[in-house]
């Protein structure tokens, strides 16, 4: 029964099972793509490299002032605190710091941050992307 519901979805949609391996292997590449690009593009935005603190971080907190309430915004700054001192205990951070010494892990770890923030915000738009260019890219393969 099942099987008969997949094949006739796959027929509704121009697709074959033979079609999904590239699916899968598009929107993952996609997913990555993505991911790196926003972390390094908060990494590389960031205003003054020897400051701990991050340009984008402290512009949401200054717009969030007049948006979000006083107990989540301390909320949302211990837990930033909390994370810089995390990474800075963790056997990563070390490593990055011995093999890489031109790149600072806690200025690393907290562009993740921002990045991971700045694609929760356009994850509306950028999900529904991803899944129509991948079903695109699956068909012209």
């Amino acid at each position: 029964m099942f099987h008969g519901n997949v094949d006739s979805f796959l027929e509704r949609y121009d697709l074959q099972a033979s079609s999904l391996p590239s699916f899968v292997i598009i929107h993952t590449a996609l997913s990555a793509i993505l991911v790196s690009s926003t972390w390094y593009l908060c990494y590389m935005v960031s205003a003054n490299p020897s400051d701990a603190s991050s340009t984008a971080l402290n512009s949401v907190q200054q717009t969030s002032t007049r948006i979000l309430p006083l107990p989540f915004r301390k909320r949302t700054q211990a837990a930033v605190a909390q994370l810089e001192i995390s990474a800075q205990k963790s056997k990563m951070f070390r490593k990055i710091q011995n093999r890489f010494p031109n790149i600072d892990p806690g200025r690393l770890t907290l562009s993740y941050v921002e990045a991971k923030i700045g694609r929760l915000f356009v994850k509306p738009i950028t999900v529904p992307g991803r899944i129509w260019l991948s079903y695109k890219g699956a068909q012209a393969l």
